[in-house]
């Protein structure tokens, strides 16, 4: 037993070492055979930040080694446009409400209950009975970027909006989305700001938002020899929320993928700067989405 406090004690103090020292490959190292004898979940959450920072430090070789890799021919865009808006859901059914009531009536939406552990599936089948939207059910967690590919492949539309549970879209989002697509024949993405908030009755502004913009915006278009230049995730920043792309563009990419495999980090930013490695990106200024800043999206996004 003393041998075992001993060496737990002494991971410790080589893994302070190690990030002291900058090390992030010893530090990680440590944390894992640390984690094997005790569950310390300040460790897991330090081992989950050096993971994604050795990760993030390699953006540039990893998304030069994906174009360099990419030898299938790409398949042609969509000559119309059928949205659908995605919504994973883990542990937020009280929040979901408010996504949904900010979607138009007229769009097809799906709802991805990601194996939730509290009462997220009760407050679903109550709001069944105030909005129209299709149900997935996941019996184990896939997380957010499995949550999607599962809704993707079983939907017959071909351009999605992602919405996350927490949040809501701004009025104008989804004919923006349409309008930039089109008058934009080569781009297969287009992302958003978004504006966040703590008060959920910052959400009441959006009945005086109109529901299209009377301009058209200027987004910035980053293009694939673009994409050849990023080192950061936010190189290429949009929220997620609102981030709307083709079903051509994600075939082309092959969706959503687990950490092993992804150019950076967070699955988000990694399939969004994939599908840049192949196809022009749009970019706006405007909002196109609410941001709720107190509340985590937790398991259900990020691993």
């Amino acid at each position: 037993m003393n041998n075992c406090i001993d060496l737990k004690y002494e991971l410790y103090r080589l893994i302070v070492e190690a990030v002291e020292q900058d090390d992030c490959h010893r530090a990680l190292k440590h944390c894992q055979e640390l984690l094997l004898l005790v569950a310390d979940p300040r460790i897991d959450a330090l081992r989950k930040s050096l993971r994604n920072k050795l990760k993030d430090d390699k953006i540039n070789d990893n998304i030069r080694q994906f174009t360099a890799s990419y030898h299938k021919p790409l398949p042609p865009r969509e000559a119309f446009f059928r949205p659908e808006v995605l919504i994973p859901c883990f542990n937020q059914g009280l929040l979901l409400g408010d996504a949904l009531a900010s979607l138009p009536a007229s769009v097809a939406v799906t709802v991805i209950n990601d194996a939730s552990t509290d009462d997220t599936a009760e407050h679903i089948d109550a709001l069944k009975t105030k909005y129209p939207f299709k149900l997935l059910t996941n019996t184990v967690n896939l997380n957010q970027g499995g949550s999607l590919n599962r809704a993707i492949t079983l939907s017959d539309n071909n351009l999605f909006i992602i919405l996350n549970a927490d949040d809501a879209l701004v009025r104008y989002a989804i004919p923006t989305v349409i309008e930039v697509l089109g008058r934009h024949p080569a781009v297969r993405m287009v992302g958003g700001d978004c504006c966040p908030f703590d008060d959920a009755a910052v959400l009441d502004r959006n009945r005086e938002l109109p529901a299209e913009l009377p301009y058209r915006p200027k987004p910035r278009i980053f293009s694939p020899a673009d994409a050849l230049a990023f080192h950061h995730p936010n190189d290429i920043n949009m929220t997620m929320s609102g981030c709307s792309f083709l079903r051509s563009a994600w075939e082309a990419v092959n969706g959503f993928w687990d950490f092993e495999q992804r150019i950076c980090s967070f699955d988000d930013r990694d399939f969004q700067m994939r599908v840049c490695a192949l196809f022009p990106v749009s970019v706006l200024q405007e909002t196109l989405a609410f941001y709720r800043v107190n509340s985590s999206v937790g398991r259900g996004r990020c691993l």
